[in-house]
């Protein structure tokens, strides 16, 4: 049987908080955790009840396991008061009454000094059970590498398909991610950690007004670097002289994490990078979707996999969602991002990496400039006019776009001449998208739009740094992936909660629920 629910949160806080009222010793860390009390206060966690019950045994064996909602709530409340890592949180969760009382834990029993609270390992069994999922009744076999390569070079044609020239790791992704798109996304770790963003998170800021274009989101992409805690050259287990150098194997407390670099900081480091899609909204940055890859994947890989997966979840489960517009930096400068992000209907915002051609590649009578933007006569960058039909950005003079006050090509004595003076915008170029998404996207590069929107992918620096510096993400110091992982998501729905209280008075709030001031709302 799976556990039993708890009584409802807002019950269990306000009794044990009365209980504890009358002692003046706690007083003081009350206030001190107003704002962990005030952000779990309104975050609701039943509409998770469904994924985390899945994970649990039917009939379970031994004693009555934790209730999940409880469990997940004592994992949020972590990072809240800085305390991210596992072993040390359990401890003190266990000597804190205040604490236990934050986090919705019954009232001690009669005669008993301490309320239970869930032990140390009752957090890395919750983990472990969330990182497997729902008990299968199968084990589904997969066939090895050699016969894949055997069952590939028995089929017809396949010297001949070996020999063409292949395209780049990132187009063969995209190539292959089109050719599973009528397929849902798959019932893993990932997507168990997302719906649960999504039913606790997304959608109460929705309903809060927070996400109010919902038709068609602004995306922004990013990735981060993060070290795993575990030692990058491994554990010897071999009798070679620890000075030597030898190639034996050696034994891996992080097996999934790899070497990477990590430009920003030019040095390399052995863990992971995490990409995030969020959507930048009236101040706050609301993550959508979180993933983590090992340090050497590529960042190209990361960002089509990720809106692949936010594409399929807007599409099958959430169909008032819609993508509008997706902003990346540079690292993102690909012609299979830019058509994939297109696929999904969004506009990329993406600034060029690599140098462009001098000359447009179908039509060499168009010279462009660095920005990819086709060139004038008079050698001056051309202004952007908006669309003249689907997949058609529309270019004209930028004399009298009035970008800019005289034409290079005008004889001194006369300031005011136009090369087509019986027009009234030309010349006039129409650039087909199609023909190459990365030159000439639809949002034009020296357009006003395009640096209004490209702003906005600030809002990934903003994210990682609220991780990694307020709630304190690297001092978890995990060693495995799925922990990672459910570590980030958890974050990114504290993200969600901590906007909505980001102007309530967190202190006078709890004044408020001790009944020491004006009358709190005791619901979200």
């Amino acid at each position: 049987m799976t556990p039993p629910p708890s009584p409802c949160y807002h019950d269990l806080v306000l009794s044990r908080l009365q209980a504890l009222a009358g002692r003046p010793d706690l007083r003081d860390k009350l206030r001190l955790y107003a704002s962990a009390l005030t952000t779990l206060w309104f975050l609701e966690l039943e509409p998770a009840r469904p994924v985390l019950e899945a994970c649990y045994a039917p009939s379970p064996r031994g004693g009555e396991p934790w209730d999940p909602v409880v469990m997940l709530r004592c994992l949020l409340l972590g990072p809240l008061v800085g305390e991210p890592a596992l072993n040390a949180w359990g401890h003190r969760l266990r000597a804190e009454p205040v604490l236990q009382a934050i986090a919705g834990l019954a009232e001690p029993e009669p005669g008993r000094r301490r309320a239970p609270s869930p032990s140390i390992g009752a957090f890395y069994s919750f983990l472990h059970r969330l990182h497997d999922g729902p008990l299968r009744e199968g084990v589904a076999v997969r066939p090895s590498a050699l016969e894949r390569r055997r069952a590939e070079s028995a089929q017809p044609g396949w010297e001949r398909r070996k020999s063409k020239p292949e395209k780049n790791a990132t187009a063969k992704l995209v190539d292959a991610l089109r050719a599973r798109r009528s397929s849902g996304n798959p019932d893993d770790l990932l997507g168990r950690l997302t719906r649960i963003l999504w039913t606790c998170g997304v959608e109460v800021s929705v309903r809060r007004g927070l996400l109010e274009d919902i038709e068609a989101l602004v995306v922004a992409g990013d990735a981060s670097p993060l070290v795993t805690a575990a030692n990058g050259h491994g554990r010897r287990v071999c009798s070679c002289p620890r000075t030597a150098r030898c190639d034996h194997d050696r034994v891996w407390s992080d097996p999934d994490a790899k070497r990477g670099y990590d430009a920003y900081r030019d040095r390399y480091y052995f863990g992971y990078h995490s990409y995030e899609l969020l959507a930048p909204v009236d101040g706050h940055d609301l993550p959508l979707l979180v993933r983590l890859d090992p340090a050497d994947h590529s960042e190209h890989r990361a960002c089509a996999l990720a809106i692949e997966q936010l594409g399929k979840l807007l599409r099958d489960e959430r169909h008032r969602f819609g993508l509008s517009v997706f902003i990346a930096d540079a690292g993102h400068d690909a012609r299979a991002n830019h058509a994939h992000a297109m696929d999904w209907g969004m506009r990329p915002v993406i600034p060029l990496r690599s140098e462009v051609p001098a000359v447009h590649p179908t039509r060499p009578d168009i010279a462009l400039s660095p920005r990819a933007i086709p060139l004038w006569q008079a050698g001056a960058e051309m202004a952007a006019w908006g669309t003249g039909g689907p997949n058609q950005s529309v270019f004209l003079c930028p004399v009298k776009a009035n970008k800019l006050e005289r034409c290079p090509l005008a004889p001194k004595a006369e300031p005011d001449w136009r090369c087509q003076p019986e027009t009234k915008w030309g010349p006039v170029l129409n650039m087909n998208v199609h023909d190459n998404p990365r030159l000439f996207p639809l949002i034009a590069r020296n357009s006003a739009g395009y640096r209004k929107l490209y702003k906005k992918r600030t809002g990934c620096e903003r994210s990682n740094d609220e991780k990694k510096s307020k709630l304190k993400l690297e001092a978890a110091r995990h060693r495995r992936w799925s922990f990672w992982l459910i570590r980030l998501n958890l974050l990114a729905l504290l993200q969600h909660a901590r906007a909505w209280v980001s102007k309530l008075d967190a202190r006078a709030f709890v004044e408020g629920l001790m009944g020491r001031g004006p009358p709190a709302a005791h619901a979200a």
